[in-house]
């Protein structure tokens, strides 16, 4: 039950427009390299979102994965759907 209200609240930060914008403002004012990039896009990513919170609210390493591919196919059925 914990994974469905981490992988939501996952979704939730990455299609909450205004802390995207936020984000999105921040970096613009970072200088640019390899770093801010990969960092930004991690930001973005849905599954990204869902591995670290899994870690910071479970602390459990397989759960966390586990997360973040259940993140994954749930992306990629939800892709299909357009």
């Amino acid at each position: 039950m914990e994974l469905i209200l981490i992988i939501s609240m996952a979704w939730w930060l990455v299609n909450f427009e205004p802390l995207q914008l936020a984000i999105d403002g921040l970096f613009a004012k970072l200088p640019v390299d390899s770093l801010t990039v990969f960092t930004h896009a991690a930001l973005g990513c849905w599954k990204c979102w869902s591995f670290w919170l899994t870690i910071f609210i479970t602390v459990d390493f397989s759960l966390a994965c586990f997360a973040a591919l259940l993140t994954f196919i749930l992306d990629l059925c939800l892709n299909k759907l357009k």
